[in-house]
């Protein structure tokens, strides 16, 4: 008889990568690559000196230029993802359904090696009369056994879709967020800091606008 699975084998679901995390949030970090889409604004100039050459003469000489400030902020997405209540009540969610799933599954691989057993017990008592009905037992068990591997296979994929749509749709959210907080073209760039994915090695709190952007969000 095929090899019933276990529920350590197969229906372990806390190995299901759990799209909801700071790492899906990163994709995000888009709006730090590019100018906000908000209208031009002058930017601040800072005064520096430099040498320039002559090209007719080749002389050098001392001149001062105007150079442009760029102004840059930052997003801590592990601040962010605790401050902003809908992600943090939506997240609870799928865990609880998560959960759910994996009780329903492990009731029902219980349910089947039950049967297993029984019927093994029963074969090995010579309770079991006919081929016949040992290769209906063996029919229903297989049968059940295929049946519970499409159900998790289904549960898994259906909860993973509506994860990844949540993501997405959360990540559009704290984008807007973002530029609304920034429509009056105060910054050039806003960048994402996170313990997973952490390109910013240094950061002046000053320049942390995680809890502006957690504000708008929480409206």
């Amino acid at each position: 008889m095929r090899r019933l699975i276990t529920k350590e084998s197969q229906y372990n679901m806390k190995n299901l990568p759990l799209i909801l995390s700071a790492l899906a949030l990163i994709g995000v970090i888009a709006i730090g690559a590019k100018t906000m889409n908000a209208p031009k604004s002058t930017p601040t100039v800072v005064k520096q000196t430099i040498i320039k050459k002559d090209t007719a003469t080749g002389e050098e000489k001392t001149v001062e230029v105007d150079v442009p400030t760029t102004r840059i902020a930052f997003v801590d997405f592990d601040s962010l993802q605790n401050d902003y209540k809908f992600y943090q009540t939506k997240k609870k969610e799928f865990e609880s359904r998560e959960k759910k799933i994996t009780a329903e599954l492990e009731r029902e691989s219980k349910a089947l090696q039950t049967q297993y057993a029984s019927f093994m017990k029963r074969m090995n008592e010579g309770k079991v009369k006919s081929q016949a009905e040992a290769q209906a037992m063996e029919k229903k068990l297989t049968t059940g056994q295929s049946n519970l591997e499409k159900k998790q296979a289904n549960l898994t994929k259906k909860l993973l879709d509506d994860q990844e749509k949540f993501t997405i749709s959360v990540q559009k959210k704290i984008k807007d967020a973002i530029e609304k907080y920034n429509s009056n073209n105060q910054y050039d760039y806003v960048l994402s800091k996170s313990s997973l994915i952490n390109s910013i090695l240094y950061s002046n709190k000053d320049l942390d606008i995680t809890s502006e952007v957690a504000k708008i969000l929480n409206k």
